[in-house]
């Protein structure tokens, strides 16, 4: 989880993942009044998804949301910027490829 900061900010982000033996599945949620109300969830990425991160920079907008995979060569780690109209850019491979990596943080 993630909030917003400054006086007139009540923004919270939140990462969750639902799963099962067959697929993970990474969602955003944003809430815009300290959670009384959600967005509908955003899918991140495809059914690979493993632990999720966000974080937000002092305006209190999502900056990134980042996450693992199990990608055809091991492990990664992908991430994708919220834009000012609320889309995300195309998610990214943060390593080359035959880099395993897992476990995503991002702090600021």
């Amino acid at each position: 989880m993630a909030f917003g900061y400054g006086k007139n900010d009540r923004s919270v982000h939140a990462v969750i993942g639902k799963g099962s033996s067959e697929q993970s599945v990474i969602y955003n949620l944003y809430s815009n009044d300290c959670g009384k109300r959600w967005v509908k969830p955003v899918r991140m990425g495809d059914d690979t998804g493993l632990h999720g991160d966000v974080a937000v920079n002092a305006n209190g907008r999502l900056v990134v949301m980042i996450w693992g995979v199990i990608a055809d060569d091991g492990l990664a780690i992908i991430a994708a910027e919220q834009l000012r109209n609320g889309k995300f850019t195309e998610p990214v491979k943060l390593f080359a490829p035959g880099v395993r990596a897992a476990f995503p943080r991002k702090s600021w």
